[in-house]
This record gives C-alpha cells, structure tokens and sequence, in this order.
C-alpha cells in the first residue's frame, strides 16, 4: 500500500510539474506575441493584407471567466 501511495504522489508531482511548465511556456509566448505585434503593426502599416493576416494569426482567445453568482 504505502509503495502505491509514493507512486501516487510520484504521478501527481509530474502533473503539477507539467502544467506549471505549460503555463511558463504560455505566459512567454504571449509576451513574445505582445512585442512581435507592436514591429509587424509597424512594418506593414502600408500593407492591408498582411497586417490583417497578422492580427487574425496573432488573436488568442481567453478562457472566460467565471461569473460569480449574486449574493442574495
């Protein structure tokens, strides 16, 4: 029992591990997104067309938040 319960513990630190990985992964491409965005906006002022394929290639959507529930 006690080697299925470190084993447990073993896979739920990798999972914690993985998604804090994720998230630092996510949080730099975002802020890459941010700087990129503000040189291409720039860049093809002059372009329509590529400045148009850039913001529909550059949106990200959110996750959307929670509403909370009215207090009574």
């Amino acid at each position: 029992m006690n080697l299925q319960y470190n084993n447990d513990l073993l896979v739920t630190a990798k999972h914690v591990a993985a998604t804090a990985d994720t998230s630092a992964k996510i949080r730099e491409g975002m802020i890459k997104v941010r700087i990129l965005d503000g040189i291409v906006r720039n860049v093809y002022a002059n372009d329509p067309g590529k400045l148009a394929a850039w913001i529909s290639a550059s949106h990200v959507e959110k996750a959307p938040k929670k509403q909370q529930p009215p207090t009574p």
